[in-house]
């Protein structure tokens, strides 16, 4: 029995041990489920091109699977995020009660084992089942959170528009076994360069959709900022770091691998969408004021970014660069993993903060840092990598992307050229952003002195808890330091479909010196004892390189000796001088709302921020955004400025609402359409069944006539 056998059998196991009797705990489950994970990601990484099939019921029909290196690469993101979630899940689970708890691991291990199934589905009967599967388990999941109100709508909100997306792969994966007259995947991808021009675009902008009501990119994410909040959190790590992700593993699989090179258009529209949709995204999260908001946006920025550098990596290939296109590729992949493992540490982390607090809002935490010594480091090297600085494994993925896109100047054509330099622009503004919201999330949540009573009196939910958020905390960091551990990796999926040799681009240090010969005199041979392919990236040696090792060795370093110069000098301590003001209090700290102030100044109006101060009977009284705090402001002082009478000032309050313009654009007038149509459609109930008798007499003829006609 191979490892990838060995592992759903004990995913398998994982499901069933939770449905015996509770002297069998279903923490079992997890644990079964987690070596169940550990085997199955090790089991797809066998030989390339290895298949197998299995009968089907139904004659003439087998169901295909498959390994390649997109599937490994897949397997080895799922198996990292799942198994912090089920380590996660055997504290965070105990809230549930017994029968819930059960419920939800068996769900999960199920949830794995489909996974599995769409990364090695190799026909469209498979893929389709999965994929649908893969809905139907999210939408369990979801709804089973207890104690969000809002966990049923968002999860239908969710399966209508994914399943919504998931006709249209279908309809795009039709045309294509169409015109092969297979649904086997290789089939697919050899008939594909004969369609017809027009069918192959509608195929891409089909499945581009299709797998884009996934992605979550605008205007199609709507359903993420309710769905994460709503939910648990080990499912909304898992919903983030993976089955997001499953969108782009069905782009890349659909209109990467099976439909081939396409005209240079195709690729600059993923590109675009990619840029705005990361740019739209950490300008939600940075407006936003829960902590799951913050977070859920993010999620689209961060897949903007992968769609970036894949559309950048689509452009090279069109121009026929295969080695720069390999490049951009790799720096989608490399990102699409650390978003998985630092936005799980990040989910996960907020479910300790709410577990520990019970408090949703940022503005309402403070002073966490003392209170939660295990979550806090964690959350702060999550915070740390997601924000793009060195030396966690973020900056390394996002320095790669930036780095793609300026070497625009190797594109032959001048449009292709401005797009890139826009596009580098905009992710530039949107890396900067991003520092500065989870500068505001870390330092308003963790920072300070406590906001709230239940801040106050935080403490560590679980150590099974703790232990995952450590267990991502160090990869996240291992990877910053030590990128080209992935080298081999990111060699086969993302250098194969250009033909380039991703070991060109990044040549180990101590293998080709002559490469990057100042890193070498600086760095030696210090770490040529690790058995990495190399601690140096080289794209382009003429270019630029970066050693985010020898970066963070010398962070560490000069980390240490300002420490110990600190210590050694002598200081006097003495209170601080306030300035002559009242001690401060926690309601007159910074805020998430005022320290994204400039930024929800400039956007307002433009993405559907409003901002006034009401009174408690919620007349409107005057839009003083920026004199109110999320606490009520002094009324009298208020009341003078706008002109009230002192004799009965009112009790006054900030009202802040964020929406979309998706929403108001798209979704609304859709909506409305609807129910207009089903308003119309009502005439025909009228309770009478000789009426439905007439109707169905009616649809029987004109079938009739249509038998008739041969149609």
């Amino acid at each position: 029995m191979n490892l990838l056998s060995l592992g759903a059998l004990l995913l398998v196991v994982g499901a069933l041990l939770p449905l015996f009797p509770s002297r069998l705990p279903y923490r079992l489950g997890l644990l079964s489920g987690a070596a169940g994970l550990v085997a199955a990601a090790v089991g797809l990484f066998a030989p390339t091109g290895a298949a197998f099939s299995l009968p089907s019921p139904l004659p003439g029909l087998s169901f295909h699977f498959g390994l390649d290196p997109t599937t490994a690469y897949f397997g080895l993101l799922l198996g990292a995020v799942a198994l912090s979630v089920n380590l996660y899940s055997l504290g965070y689970l105990q809230s549930y009660g017994e029968k819930r708890a059960r419920f939800f691991v068996v769900l999960l291990q199920l949830l794995y084992l489909d996974l599995l199934a769409v990364l090695t589905a190799r026909d469209v009967v498979v893929f389709l089942f999965a994929w649908g599967a893969m809905g139907l388990f999210s939408y369990l999941l979801l709804v089973l959170e207890p104690h969000h109100p809002d966990a049923a709508p968002a999860a239908f909100l969710m399966t209508v528009i994914t399943e919504g997306g998931a006709m249209l792969v279908l309809l795009a994966l039709l045309i294509l076994a169409r015109h092969a007259g297979s649904l086997f995947f290789p089939a697919l991808a050899a008939a594909a360069p004969t369609l017809a021009p027009p069918a192959r675009d509608a195929v891409f902008l089909l499945a581009l959709v299709g797998f884009g009501t996934k992605i979550g990119y605008p205007p199609l994410g709507v359903w993420l900022p309710r769905a994460h909040p709503a939910g648990p959190a080990n499912f909304s790590a898992l919903l983030s770091g993976v089955l997001v992700a499953m969108g782009l593993y069905g782009f890349w699989r659909v209109d990467v691998l099976i439909l081939g090179p396409g005209p240079a258009w195709w690729s600059g529209v993923v590109l675009a969408l990619g840029t705005v949709g990361a740019l739209i995204g950490i300008t939600y999260a940075l407006l936003s004021r829960e902590v799951k908001h913050i977070l859920a946006y993010s999620t689209i920025e961060n897949m903007g970014l992968v769609l970036a550098a894949w559309g950048a990596a689509g452009v090279f290939a069109s121009a026929h660069l295969p080695a720069l296109a390999a490049l951009a590729a790799a720096a989608g992949f490399f990102h699409l993993l650390n978003h998985g493992l630092f936005k799980g540490l990040l989910f996960l982390g907020a479910g300790s903060v709410d577990r520990a607090t019970g408090v949703k809002a940022v503005d309402l935490l403070g002073g966490l840092v003392r209170r939660l010594p295990l979550t806090t480091p964690a959350f702060f090297l999550g915070s740390l990598a997601i924000a793009g600085l060195p030396p966690l494994n973020g900056f390394t993925s996002e320095w790669l992307t930036l780095q793609s896109l300026l070497l625009a100047y190797n594109l032959p054509r001048p449009d292709l050229r401005l797009l890139f330099v826009l596009a580098a622009v905009l992710l530039a503004l949107t890396a900067g952003l991003a520092v500065t919201l989870f500068v505001k999330l870390f330092g308003v949540a963790f920072l300070g002195a406590p906001r709230s009573a239940a801040a106050a009196e935080a403490r560590e939910p679980s150590p099974w808890m703790a232990t995952a958020l450590w267990f991502l905390g160090t990869a996240c960091l291992g990877l910053g330091l030590f990128p080209t551990a992935l080298l081999g990796i990111l060699q086969g999926v993302a250098g194969a479909p250009f033909g380039a040799a991703l070991s060109a681009l990044a040549p180990p240090v101590f293998t080709h010196p002559v490469a990057v010969p100042l890193l070498v005199s600086l760095g030696g041979r210090l770490l040529s004892f690790l058995p990495l392919p190399g601690l140096v990236l080289a794209p382009t040696p003429s270019f630029s390189s970066a050693a985010p090792a020898y970066l963070g060795l010398g962070l560490a370093v000069g980390s240490g000796l300002a420490f110990l110069l600190s210590r050694g000098r002598r200081r006097r301590e003495a209170p601080a001088w306030n300035g002559g003001y009242l001690p401060a209090q926690p309601r007159t700290q910074y805020t998430a709302l005022g320290y994204a102030g400039p930024v929800r100044t400039l956007v307002k109006g433009a993405l559907g921020v409003s901002s006034e101060v009401v009174a408690v009977n919620s007349e409107r009284l005057h839009p003083l955004a920026h004199l109110a705090g999320p606490a009520p402001v002094n009324a009298l002082t208020l009341a003078q400025e706008i002109g009230l009478p002192e004799a009965a000032p009112p009790s006054l309050t900030h009202r802040y609402s964020l929406r979309t313009l998706q929403e108001d654009l798209f979704y609304r007038p859709m909506v409305n359409a609807v129910l207009g149509l089903a308003r119309r459609f009502q005439a025909f109930h009228t309770g009478n069944l000789g009426t439905y008798l007439l109707w169905l007499l009616l649809a029987l003829l004109v079938a009739l006539f249509l038998a008739t006609l041969k149609i």
